[in-house]
């Protein structure tokens, strides 16, 4: 089942209607578009919807919900309605209504039927409404959270409404075990998490993508595009063995970022920076206008070396040392990219040459948002820096895009890349374009995020030319050491003979 904002509520295969099932023990009241209807234990209550359609749960009581429910919703009621999760009411200031925002986002609150008043809560701050244009003393108070989920209540005049976060973090899933036999990199373009993007934003997405990310092979490497402070906030809880480099695009080190997750059990960070594809690289949030783009982009490169324990568990000094840059090119703007990419191939160069690192390995991943298969930024990270394109070794990837709209289909041609040094070519063990999604075709098909991921395996077992250096080591001490026995047993001989008389 795809969970939506509730416990309660799932979705079914009917993405034109709403079905509400009681089997709380009760008799509920439901208001819907102005009808009240009474729902007895036991039975099922569907109606037509394409949009999302507010409802009020029990509207005469102060246990009330209100709720805008998006189409395809299933809603099952337990027990009897309580208010939503992670709000709490207390006493307040007479003739008014306050409200507290104790999460640590924006909160959009609207009284009804007055929805398009919306009155914006900041972080740990509050607001006081009058209540006096209202005829009635309760009224339906919508809460919209920063991720774009809405639950609602009837308040009163005199009462405090307090706003929590209105889910609790998912438990975190078990890393992978250790010893690594191989190098796992994954990028994937997220899509931020305040898009409007109903019944695809991230609220309702955020498990599907963690679950696929962490899938068959949990990332050593995990590059990410679009992520906001939030989103990453919520895959270093349910990663708990991942550590996180990365900031904002904006002037603030805000908004979009780019950042580099790794494993901390097998390396560490020996050098990091974030630097903003423009004239003015050092400059947070700068932009060059020649170059034709309107909004900040930004490139995020990580030194990693391997720590000294993950090499000592791992019994073979393959895990190597790893530059890794994370970039999200421009999506209007040519010149742009070009620029952005040179930019990023010259950082790379002069960080390779002046610190010497001529085995280290090399990776650069992201959403280049190219136009066309070989487009100039492309091209310029094979002709500048000689990485190849992993993703195009296998044939089951040629021909496939990653950019699908949330659909599904993806047109060519692909435009998120994991390029690696040359050197390794011999060491990819996979590498693929990640396709999973939940549903089917009757109730439809969700996807984690409007991009597909992309994957890359690299080998770290050295069985094979480890072992024929050891077969060859072992093999031969015993031939050497039978041959210094058997000369020193010449010489001891020839000694006799030489001193015995004659």
């Amino acid at each position: 089942m795809r969970q939506a904002f509730q416990p309660d509520c799932f979705f079914h295969a009917d993405k034109n209607s709403i079905r509400i099932a009681n089997k709380s023990g009760n008799t509920i009241a439901l208001l819907i578009a102005g009808v009240t209807t009474t729902l007895s234990h036991g039975h099922v209550f569907q109606f037509a919807a394409t949009d999302w359609t507010p409802i009020h749960i029990n509207p005469f009581t102060q246990q009330a919900h209100f709720k805008y429910i998006p189409p395809s919703s299933h809603l099952i009621f337990t027990a009897d309605p309580t208010l939503p999760l992670g709000v709490s009411l207390a006493p307040g200031t007479p003739s008014m209504l306050t409200l507290v925002n104790a999460t640590r986002a924006r909160l959009r609150v609207s009284i009804h039927p007055t929805v398009q008043e919306w009155h914006s809560i900041e972080p740990h701050q509050s607001i006081q409404l009058s209540l006096s244009n209202h005829s009635e003393s309760r009224v339906p108070l919508s809460i919209q959270y920063f991720d774009g989920a809405r639950v609602g209540l009837i308040a009163t005049s005199g009462q405090c409404v307090s706003i929590a976060p209105h889910s609790l973090p998912p438990p975190s899933f078990d890393p992978p075990p250790l010893p690594l036999k191989r190098l796992s990199v994954t990028s994937c373009n997220m899509r931020y998490g305040t898009a409007n993007d109903l019944l695809n934003s991230w609220h309702y997405r955020r498990e599907m993508l963690q679950q696929i990310l962490h899938g068959k092979h949990p990332p050593t490497i995990l590059c990410l595009q679009e992520a906001l402070l939030f989103q990453r906030q919520e895959i270093l809880a349910r990663f708990p063995w991942l550590q996180m480099v990365g900031v904002g695009r904006e002037r603030d080190l805000g908004g979009e970022g780019t950042p580099v997750l790794f494993d901390s059990r097998v390396f560490m960070v020996r050098f990091s920076d974030t630097f903003w594809l423009s004239e003015t690289p050092e400059v947070p949030g700068s932009v060059t206008e020649s170059w034709g783009n309107h909004l900040a982009r930004i490139a995020t490169m990580v030194h990693l070396v391997p720590v000294t324990e993950s090499v000592k568990k791992q019994r073979v000094s393959q895990v190597p040392e790893v530059l890794v840059v994370n970039v999200h090119l421009d999506h209007e703007a040519p010149i742009a990219r070009e620029q952005g990419i040179l930019l990023v191939c010259q950082r790379i160069r002069e960080y390779l040459e002046r610190h010497g690192l001529k085995k280290c390995l090399v990776l650069l991943m992201g959403d280049f948002n190219c136009e066309q298969e070989g487009a100039p930024e492309n091209k310029a990270v094979e002709q500048e820096i000689g990485l190849l394109d992993v993703l195009a070794l296998q044939p089951k990837n040629l021909g496939h895009g990653t950019f699908h709209d949330f659909g599904g289909s993806a047109k060519v041609p692909r435009i998120d890349f994991i390029y690696a040094s040359p050197e390794w070519k011999s060491k990819v063990a996979d590498s693929g374009i990640v396709k999973d999604c939940i549903g089917g075709q009757e109730e439809g098909f969700w996807w984690p995020s409007d991009h597909f991921p992309v994957v890359a395996e690299f080998s770290l077992d050295s069985q094979d030319s480890g072992q024929m250096s050891l077969k060859r080591f072992h093999h031969a001490r015993p031939f050497k050491a039978d041959f210094a026995a058997a000369v020193v047993l010449v010489l001891i001989v020839f000694t006799i003979l030489l001193l015995s008389p004659s």
